[in-house]
């Protein structure tokens, strides 16, 4: 199951091979999805985001494929909202 860990730009951009421009045009293009690939801070500044490293990274390897499209399914499930309840115990996993 895929743990998302979020970073920043400048964190991102020192493991991926995407500069901040392309980042911003695959933003706008829609081909990364806010709340999925990327999310904003919340705060008084509503212009800071944090990246789904895995998610980018998998769009990367997998050229945003069908394949990609499971890494985001199995994010999306990994999700505690998405998660079966249990009941008094809490959470249980899918």
């Amino acid at each position: 199951m895929m743990q998302a860990k979020f970073v920043t730009t400048p964190d991102l951009i020192k493991v991926v091979p995407l500069g901040k421009t392309k980042l911003q045009q695959l933003r706008d293009e829609g081909i990364f999805a806010e709340g999925l690939h990327w999310v904003r801070i919340p705060g008084p500044n509503p212009r800071k985001i944090l990246w789904n490293l895995p998610l980018i990274e998998d769009f990367l390897a997998t050229g945003g494929g069908p394949a990609h499209q499971v890494a985001i399914d199995n994010y999306l499930a990994s999700l505690p909202s998405n998660q079966a309840w249990k009941g008094k115990g809490g959470l249980k996993a899918a």
